[in-house]
């Protein structure tokens, strides 16, 4: 999306919208994914995936993924990633997301640990280490492959995958480049 222009967000209807960006890799052992999210109310999927890269559904699948989850109530976001042919997922202990509200989520990797950003401020950490686990697999926006499962409702904007690991201030800035349109 472009700052100041309208209708550039890509809209998901929860049931079979996912775009298939093909199966390119990232290498090494840093990696961002981030994207500007809006999840539309009512939410009664526990499962839905933001961006993923993966074979199949089952944890083990992931070669990486930012998703949402529920905990009760709360909506939380959650990061899976597969290094040395293990994946991990990271779920914030605490906290909810909002429906019907932008927020910046961000999953980073850098060699050492798997974070989540909510908004530019860390949300959880776990220790984690390894090259990141090659993988011809598809990825998806708004969906899990090889098929449409766990698909999103909601909006998603500005989705960017970098092959660094960027830390609290450089998400600051990448938000600040897009923030999102709230006349929208």
């Amino acid at each position: 999306r472009v700052a100041g222009t309208k209708n550039r967000a890509l809209d998901f209807d929860g049931s079979d919208d996912h775009v298939d960006a093909g199966t390119w890799e990232v290498t090494g052992t840093s990696l961002t994914l981030c994207a500007w999210v809006r999840i539309e109310s009512p939410y009664a999927d526990n499962d839905a995936r933001i961006l993923s890269k993966a074979t199949g559904s089952a944890e083990q699948d992931h070669v990486w993924m930012l998703s949402l989850t529920t905990s009760g109530a709360d909506i939380r976001p959650r990061f899976r990633l597969k290094t040395a042919g293990t994946t991990t997922t990271l779920i914030p202990s605490s906290g909810t997301l909002a429906l019907d509200i932008w927020v910046h989520l961000a999953a980073v990797y850098d060699g050492a640990a798997m974070r989540l950003f909510i908004n530019g401020a860390q949300a959880a950490s776990q220790a984690k280490s390894g090259d990141l686990t090659a993988s011809t697999a598809s990825i998806f926006l708004g969906a899990n492959p090889p098929s449409i499962y766990a698909p999103f409702a909601g909006t998603l904007d500005d989705v960017r995958i970098y092959n660094t690991a960027l830390d609290g201030t450089s998400l600051q800035a990448v938000m600040n480049e897009a923030p999102p349109d709230a006349a929208w």
